[in-house]
């Protein structure tokens, strides 16, 4: 058992973005229309939970060819999603990180 087992709320709030994830290349309006009745569901009456997780991946995504349809659906529900969409579009703007690897290793002792 983990020393630091999650909240209720990071749990559910990973049961919500598991909903969206593994839905994330619907296109089909039935589909879409199960996945937004799934994520109500998950969520069990979380709204908050369920706006800052759908707004952080529609922000994220809503701008990927492969996701649009999807994220524009999310986008008109009923949640107060904008300052989570506006994270998630700045998470996706942020540069990635470039991991190189270095002759002396990370903490400056000589790689054997």
């Amino acid at each position: 058992m983990p020393s630091h087992p999650l909240s209720p709320d990071d749990a559910l709030g990973i049961k919500i973005r598991t909903v969206v994830s593994r839905n994330q290349f619907a296109t089909d309006p039935d589909v879409i229309a199960a996945v937004v009745d799934q994520l109500y569901e998950t969520a069990s009456g979380r709204l908050d939970l369920l706006a800052e997780e759908v707004g952080l991946w529609v922000g994220f995504y809503e701008a990927d060819p492969w996701t649009t349809t999807l994220a524009a659906r999310l986008r008109e529900l009923p949640l107060l999603m904008d300052e989570a969409i506006t994270l998630g579009r700045r998470r996706r703007a942020a540069p990635m990180l470039e991991r190189r690897a270095s002759p002396t290793g990370e903490h400056g002792r000589t790689c054997s």
